[in-house]
């Protein structure tokens, strides 16, 4: 298990651009930020998001991801179709919207049946932060309590 937790961490590390997710996700609050905040936020949201997407891709087995195209979104993006199949022969849609970062491509959102996982996050923190008062801090509490409950 750990080992395999280590190998998605590298591959999920090299194909998803991190920052750039965590800055969407924290939306107008990014600019709201102090610097230190950003810096805890960002180190935060990338565990946070890893242990994530870990869980999820854990309960996969057998599946088979067919990728069956791509369109440009807008002048950066791209988005990438797709359908993971289960072994049973269901088929679930999955697009994975890939930004050219350098000489470089990574995915900076995957979109499950039409449900953009970026998008729901940042509903969800904005949540978390006008619950809190407004301010950053009460984010990153929760992140920090997620965390540690994972150690």
């Amino acid at each position: 298990e750990k080992d395999r937790l280590t190998e998605f961490s590298r591959l999920f590390k090299k194909g998803f651009d991190i920052e750039t997710i965590g800055r969407f996700v924290l939306g107008r609050y990014w600019r709201r930020a102090t610097t230190e905040q950003k810096v805890e936020y960002q180190a935060l949201f990338a565990d946070f998001i890893l242990t994530t997407y870990a869980n999820r891709f854990r309960k996969y087995s057998g599946e088979q991801l067919l990728v069956d195209g791509e369109r440009h979104a807008n002048k950066r993006d791209t988005i990438v179709s797709s359908k993971i199949k289960s072994p049973e022969g269901r088929a679930v849609r999955v697009d994975w919207r890939v930004r050219k970062t350098g000489n470089d491509h990574k995915i900076i959102d995957v979109i499950v049946e039409g449900v953009s996982m970026a998008i729901t996050q940042r509903d969800e923190f904005a949540s978390v932060i006008r619950r809190g008062g407004g301010g950053v801090e009460n984010l990153i509490a929760e992140l920090q309590k997620k965390s540690s409950a994972d150690d």
